[in-house]
Parts: structure tokens; sequence; C-alpha cells
């Protein structure tokens, strides 16, 4: 009077092929800081330069249709105008957070920055 039921989870599927998993590689990757990070600015203003040059290449970039200059190659540019590297760096990324990645005019500028067009306080 026992009827066997037949158990879903008791038939075996068939076993599936094991596949290599992908192995992960290592790629030398270019370095932006140089080798003795601290040092003064040769640059008079370094932040003030900083500042002016990444919205001339955020405007040069937009004007010409080209896509948003990398963060790097705006350290790279500052630093070889000679601007330290803690400081291009540190104002790079102030300037990208302030003009929201270069679209707006930020609303606040570093002393000694005029863009024509803008009224500062």
């Amino acid at each position: 009077m026992s009827a066997q039921r037949k158990s879903s989870k008791s038939t075996q599927k068939p076993a599936a092929q094991e596949q290599a998993p992908a192995l992960a590689t290592i790629q030398p990757v270019e370095r932006v800081a140089p080798e003795e990070r601290r040092g003064k600015s040769q640059q008079k203003f370094p932040v003030a330069f900083t500042w002016v040059l990444c919205h001339n290449a955020f405007a040069t970039a937009r004007k010409e249709g080209k896509p948003a200059p990398r963060r790097t190659d705006l350290v790279k540019a500052a630093m070889d105008a000679g601007v330290a590297y803690y400081t291009a760096r540190t104002q790079v990324q102030a300037y990208i957070k302030a003009s929201k990645h270069g679209t707006q005019v930020p609303a606040k500028l570093p002393r000694g920055v005029t863009i024509p067009g803008t009224e500062q306080k």
C-alpha cells in the first residue's frame, strides 16, 4: 500500500562540464606621480594656474566636440608646467568637483582667477 513517490531531488542531473576559470593578469600602469613627490611648485600661483588650465582644457574639448580631458592628463599637464604633484592632484579634483566635471562654471573661484562673462562676489 505504500506507493513509492519519485522525488525530483533523487534524480541525478548530468554533470556540468567544468570550465577553467579565467586567469587574471596584471598590466603595468603608467606612473603619473614622480618618484620624488614632495617639492615646491615652480609655477607662480599654482592653485590659480591649475584651475585656469582645467577650465581651458574642458572649454576647448567642449568647443571642439571632443571628450572631456582625463584627470591624469590634467595632472600631467599641470606638473609639466611646474606645479607640484600634490597641488596639481588636489586642485584638479577640486576643479572637477566644483564645475560638475567641467559642465558648469564653478560658483566660487580661487583668488586671482577670473572668467570673462561671470560675476564673482
